[in-house]
């Protein structure tokens, strides 16, 4: 498959090859790029589907209108179909296998006596006991066709509360939260509809509503 005159295949196979040849990585950072790699390789197949060969609709087919009701599920890729999804999720739990034997939990036999609580753990077992016990949202995007290959959208939108929190601190009122929230929330849609800051506010203050928000699908 090429993106841009870019061989992906054989860039995906090259780095596959140097992981094989690199004796200077720990087996579990070697587990932990490698199930980076198959995530990658996932989406990258997603890129292929089409109406012909998957169970995506035609309207989500390259050079073809798309009606703006289903933009959400064209811009999320769309779903692998059951007969595919399988053998991932399959090649995924494997990964998931020889990494932790490669990098098993930690031994609970020098524990003290009478000491409890949860022993720690290196940021690999950390990182591959979250992949293991949160499958089904990792790999959602594979089954839900409006679910996009990153939450990078949903990291986005709670940026700027974290900013306030960092500047401003914590809100003084619940009302007050409520109200930074519903303004941000409203100034977000707005710039996904691709209607500027400045065009939202001027809207609001005069007492208008966007477009996009006076349309049926708007009450759908």
């Amino acid at each position: 498959m090429k993106i841009e005159n870019i061989d992906v295949d054989s860039a995906i196979g090259s780095v596959k090859k140097l992981l094989e040849k690199e004796r200077d990585l720990s087996p579990s950072l070697k587990a932990a790029l490698e199930v980076l790699l198959l995530l990658v390789a996932m989406l990258l197949n997603r890129t292929t589907l089409n109406s012909k060969n998957s169970s995506k609709p035609p309207s989500s087919d390259p050079n073809r209108e798309k009606s703006s009701r289903k933009g959400e599920i064209a811009d999320a890729g769309g779903r692998l179909p059951a007969t595919d999804a399988d053998p991932w999720r399959q090649r995924y739990r494997r990964l998931l296998e020889e990494a932790d034997s490669e990098c098993p939990p930690p031994d609970e036999s020098p524990r003290e006596e009478g000491k409890r609580g949860r022993l720690k753990r290196s940021k690999a077992r950390n990182l591959l006991e979250r992949l293991r016990h949160f499958e089904h949202d990792v790999l959602r995007f594979m089954d839900v066709e409006y679910v996009p290959f990153t939450n990078n959208q949903g990291e986005n939108d709670l940026r700027m509360t974290k900013v306030q929190q960092k500047i401003s601190g914590c809100f003084r009122s619940m009302e007050g939260a409520k109200i930074f929230c519903r303004v941000r929330s409203y100034l977000s849609t707005c710039r996904k509809q691709g209607m500027s800051a400045t065009e939202a506010l001027a809207l609001l203050f005069q007492g208008k509503n966007p477009a996009f928000m006076d349309t049926e699908e708007a009450q759908f």
